[in-house]
C-alpha cells in the first residue's frame, strides 16, 4: 500500500513539475514578447522624434559634402547628440542611398566625437549595413535589426521617410544590445524562480 501510495506521489509530483516547466516556459515567452514590445516602442517613438529635432531642410538640401558647410553639420549633429542623451539612447542617425550605397546623412556623437570641434558624419559611408536598412532604403519599409558595427552592438529601428524630392531617408534609433539582453535574462530568471518556488510547494504536498 505505501508502494503504491509512493508511486501516486511521484506521479503527481512528476505531473506538477511537468505544468510548473510549461507555466515557466509560457510565462518568459509572454514577459520576452511584452519587453520586446516596449523597448520597440521605444525606438520607435525616438526615431519619430527625430524629424522634430533635425530642420526638415536639412533632408531638401542634400548638396555634395565638398560643398556643404560642415560646421553647420556639426552643430547640428550637437544638437542631435543632445536628443539621443535626452532620451537615454546611444545613437540616433539617419541614412541617403548615394551611388546605390548607404551614406550618414546625419548622426549624433559620441563622448570621444563630442569633444571635438569639427566631428559631423555628413555623407559618409557606412559598410555595415543590414538587411533592415537596406530594405528600409529600398523598399520603403519600416523593420528592427540585431547587429553588430564599429560602434557596438545594438538592437535598431529603420524608420523610412521621403523628402520633397522623393529620395527616400532612414530615421535610425539604436538602443543597447547588452540593455536588451540583460532585461530579458532577468525576465528569463524570474520565471524559473517563480517556477522552483512552485514546485517546491508542488512537492511538499
Amino acid at each position: 500500500m505505501k508502494t503504491l501510495k509512493a508511486k501516486i506521489r511521484l506521479a503527481l509530483i512528476f505531473v506538477a513539475g511537468l505544468a510548473v516547466v510549461v507555466f515557466s516556459s509560457f510565462s518568459y515567452i509572454d514577459s520576452k514578447r511584452i519587453i520586446l514590445e516596449s523597448i520597440d516602442a521605444r525606438l520607435l517613438t525616438a526615431a519619430q522624434g527625430y524629424r522634430y529635432v533635425v530642420d526638415d531642410n536639412f533632408h531638401e538640401n542634400i548638396v555634395p559634402r565638398t560643398k556643404a558647410d560642415l560646421k553647420a553639420k556639426h552643430v547640428a549633429a550637437v544638437k542631435l547628440t543632445e536628443y539621443s542623451k535626452a532620451i537615454k539612447l546611444p545613437y540616433v542617425y539617419s541614412f541617403v542611398m548615394q551611388d546605390n550605397k548607404p551614406v550618414y546623412l546625419i548622426s549624433s556623437l559620441s563622448d570621444e566625437e563630442l569633444a571635438k570641434a569639427d566631428v559631423e558624419h555628413y555623407l559618409m559611408p557606412y559598410d555595415t549595413a543590414t538587411d533592415g536598412l537596406m530594405n528600409a532604403l529600398n523598399h520603403h519599409q519600416m523593420g528592427f535589426a540585431e547587429y553588430t558595427d564599429p560602434y557596438g552592438d545594438f538592437r535598431s529601428i529603420y524608420l523610412p521617410f521621403k523628402n520633397q524630392q522623393g529620395q527616400t531617408i532612414v530615421a535610425v534609433a539604436d538602443i543597447d544590445l547588452g540593455y536588451v539582453t540583460a532585461t530579458l535574462r532577468t525576465a528569463l530568471f524570474k520565471s524559473i524562480g517563480i517556477g522552483l518556488v512552485l514546485m517546491l510547494i508542488a512537492s511538499a504536498i
